[in-house]
């Protein structure tokens, strides 16, 4: 059975914790996961301080213009706040989100995704699930035998 990570929770998250090859960063209540490819660094939510994901890149000796790729969980601002440090990025939230994300940070989906979609990274695939409830465009990504939710 596929580990299970929620990125945002009242139950204790525990930072720098290892599922396969995805890293779990704490920001305060939510949660950012790390994923280092052979292309770059793929994130999982942007994080609510940014301050936060920006040391834990440095402190696994990666830059902010290795990240490649952010997917979205959702558009809530605790999700999307540190999208600011990633101006290159590829921006990915299923098409029910791309609203949202762009009122709670300003930023753009660039690469609007839904239910289903399967993207590719050297080794690593993502799939996208829809989950509507929390918000209209809410997803579940699966990365590596790990189930991401935010």
């Amino acid at each position: 059975m596929a580990p299970l990570l929620a990125s945002c929770s009242y139950s204790s998250i525990e930072d720098g914790a290892s599922y396969n090859h995805v890293t779990t960063v704490k920001d305060l209540f939510t949660s950012s996961f790390v994923l280092e490819t052979g292309e770059g660094v793929v994130l999982f939510d942007a994080g609510y301080r940014s301050s936060n994901l920006e040391s834990a890149l440095e402190d696994r000796g990666l830059s902010l213009d290795r990240v490649t790729d952010v997917f979205l969980t959702h558009g809530h601002g605790d999700h999307v706040a540190g999208l600011e440090l990633f101006p290159d990025a590829r921006i990915r939230a299923l098409e029910g989100e791309v609203e949202l994300v762009a009122e709670e940070s300003g930023a753009s989906v660039t690469d609007p995704l839904s239910h289903g979609d399967i993207v590719a990274f050297g080794a690593f695939s993502v799939e996208a699930f829809s989950v509507p409830g929390h918000t209209a465009g809410n997803a579940a990504y699966l990365v590596d035998g790990v189930l991401l939710l935010g």
